[in-house]
C-alpha cells in the first residue's frame, strides 16, 4: 500500500441505517482519486452512501469538480440529484445539469458521464454553448 487515498466521504452528520445498510450525510462532500491519478471532488446539502461505499447518491445544490489534468480539461457539473458510481466510475443523473468545461458550458435534462473516457452522454432538452479554441 501507498497510502494514497482513494475515497473520503464526511460531512456534519451522519446517520446509519442498518435495515437497507445506507449512511444519510447532512452537508456531505466527496473526495475521490482513481487509480490513473484524476481526481474528483463533490459536495451537496444531503448524501446517500450504500454501505460498501459503491453508490453515493447526492441530493440539493449539488457541485462536482474535476481539476484539469493533462489533456483533460478542468469540469465542473451542477444539479440536484447526481450520483456517483465508483467502481464504474460513472456520474448519472435523471435530473437536469449544467456542465461547465472550461469556457464550454451545457445543460441537459439528463447526464450520463464516463469518467474512465472522459465522455459524457446528454439526453432531453439538451443545449451548448462553445467557446471558440484561442
Amino acid at each position: 500500500a501507498q497510502g494514497r487515498r482513494m475515497r473520503q466521504l464526511s460531512g456534519e452528520q451522519a446517520r446509519h441505517y442498518p435495515d437497507t445498510d445506507e449512511l444519510h450525510i447532512d452537508r456531505v462532500r466527496f473526495a475521490a482519486v482513481n487509480a490513473a491519478g484524476q481526481e474528483l471532488r463533490a459536495q451537496a446539502q444531503r448524501g446517500i452512501a450504500t454501505g460498501d461505499g459503491d453508490r453515493v447518491t447526492l441530493l440539493g445544490q449539488v457541485q462536482v469538480l474535476r481539476p484539469a489534468q493533462g489533456q483533460a480539461p478542468r469540469l465542473e457539473l451542477l444539479g440536484e440529484r447526481i450520483v456517483a458510481l465508483q467502481k464504474q466510475e460513472r456520474l448519472l443523473s435523471d435530473l437536469p445539469v449544467q456542465i461547465v468545461r472550461d469556457g464550454d458550458r451545457f445543460s441537459a435534462s439528463a447526464m450520463d458521464f464516463n469518467l474512465k473516457t472522459g465522455q459524457y452522454q446528454l439526453s432531453g432538452r439538451v443545449r451548448g454553448v462553445l467557446q471558440p479554441v484561442r
